[in-house]
C-alpha cells in the first residue's frame, strides 16, 4: 500500500518502456485510488485503447471520468466493460452513475436496480437514486424507492416529507410517526406537526409544536 513508492516506479517503467501495457494499467488504478482523476484517465486510456474488450481499463477508466464529470466518456467505458463482463454489479452500477450525470435518470435507474440484485452491497445506492428522483421532482418514483427501507429513519423521514409535500398528509403520518420516534428533531417534530394540522388533528400538532420550540 505504498501508492507513492509505486506510482513513481510504474512512471520509471514507462520511461524504459513507454506503451507497456501492464504499467498503464496499473498506474492508472493507482492514480485513481489517490484522487489523481486527470492523470488516471489519460493512462486509463491508453490502456483501454491498447485492450479496447478487456475489462479492467474500461471499468477503472470509466470510474476516472466519472470523478472528471465527463458522463458521456463514462458511459462508453461501463458500457464496453459491461461487454466484457456482464454480471459485474460495480459496472452496472458505474453505467448507471454515468447515466445520472448526464441527466437521464430514467435510463439510469434500471442498472442501479441490476447492480443491487447482482450484489446487496449496491442496495444503499438506490437511496442515491431515490435523491436524484426527489430533486427532479419525481416524486412518485422517489417515495417507491424510500419506502424499500422502512428500518431506514431519514428514508421514513423523506417518504413522509413527499407525502407532505404532494397533499397525502394522512399518508404521511405514520411515516413521521416512525421517523420523530427514531430521531425527534426539530425537523421530524414541525414536519409531523404539519402533517397532523392538515389532516385537521389540531391537538397533536400543538404539542409537537411545544417540543419542537422547546428543543429550538
Amino acid at each position: 500500500d505504498k501508492d507513492a513508492a509505486a506510482i513513481a516506479n510504474y512512471r520509471e517503467v514507462l520511461t524504459l518502456q513507454p506503451g507497456l501495457y501492464e504499467a498503464q494499467l496499473n498506474l492508472g488504478i493507482l492514480l485513481l485510488r489517490q484522487k489523481q482523476a486527470a492523470p488516471a484517465a489519460e493512462q486509463l486510456n491508453a490502456a483501454a485503447t491498447q485492450k479496447p474488450t478487456q475489462y479492467r481499463p474500461n471499468f477503472y477508466l470509466g470510474e476516472a471520468l466519472l470523478l472528471l464529470n465527463k458522463g458521456a466518456e463514462a458511459e462508453a467505458a461501463f458500457r464496453r466493460a459491461i461487454a466484457a463482463q456482464d454480471q459485474s454489479a460495480e459496472a452496472l452500477h458505474g453505467l448507471g452513475m454515468s447515466l445520472l450525470n448526464q441527466g437521464r435518470t430514467s435510463e439510469g435507474a434500471p442498472y442501479f436496480e441490476a447492480a443491487a440484485k447482482l450484489d446487496r452491497n449496491y442496495e444503499q445506492a438506490l437511496l442515491h437514486l431515490a435523491n436524484v428522483h426527489e430533486a427532479d421532482k419525481n416524486y412518485d418514483a422517489a417515495i417507491a424507492l424510500y419506502q424499500r427501507f422502512p428500518n431506514d429513519p431519514a428514508a421514513r423521514e423523506r417518504v413522509g416529507d413527499l407525502l407532505l409535500k404532494t397533499g397525502q398528509a394522512g399518508r404521511a403520518i405514520p411515516e413521521l410517526e416512525a421517523a420523530v420516534k427514531d430521531s425527534p428533531t426539530v425537523a421530524n417534530l414541525t414536519a409531523l406537526a404539519t402533517a397532523y394540522l392538515k389532516n385537521k388533528e389540531p391537538e397533536k400538532c400543538l404539542p409537537l409544536m411545544d417540543q419542537a420550540l422547546r428543543l429550538e
